[in-house]
């Protein structure tokens, strides 16, 4: 068994969160055509969840527990493994598994305020809404 077997292990943090943004072709076109300009010279998205804090928690506690995740271990392959020493491991362990709870805490609580989140932004959008874009199902976005 190698030096680095017996002194590191490779971790790995995979976290996929919910984009909560839709291209939005008719408002690219229509100030495409107000401005005399080419609708491929520009990129109009919708946020989808505007106003409601729940999604932006979720995304900021994914951002803080990867900065964490590249600070707390060295990097060792371009696929995402990174090197984690066994003396530093356990309390590695202890830490990601309290940063999932948090994650799951969250959204569990923007599944139960999807639909009033939903609300929200449709008052936010205005005339622009276009509710195609948002999941029907409070399971389908995590």
């Amino acid at each position: 068994m190698s030096v680095i077997a017996n002194s590191a292990v490779l971790v790995r943090l995979n976290i996929s969160v919910w984009g909560a943004s839709k291209r939005n072709k008719e408002l690219e076109h229509e100030v495409a055509r107000n401005k005399n300009a080419d609708p491929k010279a520009m990129r109009m998205y919708d946020n989808l969840m505007v106003g409601s804090t729940g999604h932006s928690d979720i995304h900021r506690h994914a951002a803080d527990s990867r900065l964490w995740h590249a600070t707390e271990t060295n990097p060792f392959d371009e696929r995402g493994y990174r090197i984690c020493p066994t003396s530093l491991f356990l309390d590695y362990k202890m830490q990601q598994n309290q940063r999932r709870g948090r994650f799951w805490s969250l959204v569990d609580t923007f599944r139960v305020k999807y639909f009033s989140y939903r609300e929200t932004a449709e008052q936010y959008r205005g005339r622009y809404v276009q509710c195609t874009g948002l999941p029907l199902s409070r399971g389908s976005m995590f």
